[in-house]
């Protein structure tokens, strides 16, 4: 998967996109998600994947520890209000 973004993707994607744009199993995603160590947000009752978040957290090397999804989605806010 090449980091410069395909634009045919919306700014915020679902699971499916998720998974099938980035190839994570939906398994792996569903625990990246529990675990807050992939970058989204709830918007009602559905979870979404902002996509210069899962780029910025591509870019980092896909980092699976607990948080660092938070922690990306606060760079990427820093960067965005600098």
């Amino acid at each position: 998967m090449a980091l410069d973004a395909d634009r045919t993707l919306p700014a915020l994607l679902n699971s499916k996109q998720v998974t099938d744009h980035y190839g994570i199993p939906p398994r792996t995603l569903a625990r990246l998600v529990s675990s807050n160590a992939i970058p989204s947000t709830t918007v009602g009752r559905s979870r979404l994947f902002p996509r210069a978040a899962l780029e910025l957290w591509v870019a980092h090397g896909c980092p699976d520890e607990p948080g660092d999804g938070g922690r990306i989605l606060h760079v990427l806010r820093k960067a965005v209000t600098a």
